[in-house]
C-alpha cells in the first residue's frame, strides 16, 4: 500500500505513556509506516469526519461521542466540519481500573466513578448541551455495546416499551438527556459504525 494512502495514528494511550517513543520505534519498525501521536482535539475531529462517511448527508448539526479506552471525544458540526471538538480523559478502560478494583461494582464505586465523570464533562455543557445540536450519534464498541444490548433486551421502538436512551450529550450532575431515536447499526463497509441517539424535530 503507497504510504500517501496510510496514516497512521496515537491517541490517548500513547499520549500519555512513558514509554511512547520506544513503543513508536518498534510499532513503525512492524507496520512499515510512520506513526504520528495526534492531539485530543485532531483525534475528536477525525472521529466526527469518519461517522460523517457514514451518514447520509444531512444539513443538521449533529453530535458525535466516542468513549474509547482512555478518553472520550465529544463533537458537535455540520456535513463534514466539526465545529467544535474536545477529548476527555474519561474512558471505559481507565475508569474502571479506577473505581471498580477486580471487577467488583457496587453502589458506592459506581457514585463515586458517576460524579467523577461529571466532573471532567460538566464545563462542557455550554459547547456541547442540548440546545447545541439536532441529531446525537453515538461511536466504536462502548457505545455500540450499549446499544445491542438495550436491543437485544427489547428496548427500541419497534415494540411497545419506546427506547429511551441517554442522549450522550455531557451535562450537569443528576441531569438525564432522553432519547428517541431506534437503536439501530449504521455502517460502511469500509467505515466505522455509529449508533444513532438523540433527535430532535
Amino acid at each position: 500500500m503507497p504510504a500517501s494512502h496510510v496514516r497512521a495514528v496515537g491517541t490517548q494511550t500513547l499520549r500519555q505513556a512513558v514509554n511512547a517513543d520506544e513503543f513508536l520505534l518498534e510499532g513503525q519498525h512492524a507496520l512499515g509506516f510512520p506513526i504520528e501521536i495526534i492531539s485530543g482535539r485532531e483525534e475528536a475531529r477525525l472521529v466526527f469526519e469518519g461517522c460523517m462517511h457514514s451518514l447520509a448527508a444531512s444539513p443538521k448539526r449533529r453530535l458525535v461521542v466516542d468513549i474509547g479506552g482512555a478518553s472520550s471525544e465529544v463533537i458537535v458540526g455540520r456535513s463534514f466540519e466539526a465545529d467544535k471538538a474536545e477529548s476527555f480523559k474519561v474512558g471505559c478502560l481507565n475508569v474502571t481500573l479506577k473505581f471498580f478494583e477486580g471487577g467488583v461494582i457496587d453502589r458506592a464505586s459506581l457514585r463515586r466513578a458517576q460524579v467523577a465523570c461529571e466532573a471532567e464533562f460538566e464545563e462542557a455543557e455550554s459547547f456541547f448541551g442540548r440546545g447545541q445540536w439536532d441529531e446525537a450519534y453515538g461511536t466504536s464498541g462502548t457505545i455500540g455495546a450499549v446499544s445491542l444490548l438495550l436491543a437485544r433486551a427489547g428496548l427500541d421502538r419497534r415494540n411497545d416499551h419506546a427506547a429511551r436512551v441517554g442522549a450522550a450529550a455531557p451535562g450537569a450532575a443528576g441531569r438525564r438527556r432522553r432519547a428517541s431515536g431506534p437503536l439501530r447499526r449504521q455502517s460502511s463497509r469500509n467505515g466505522p459504525r455509529c449508533w444513532p441517539g438523540a433527535s430532535r424535530s
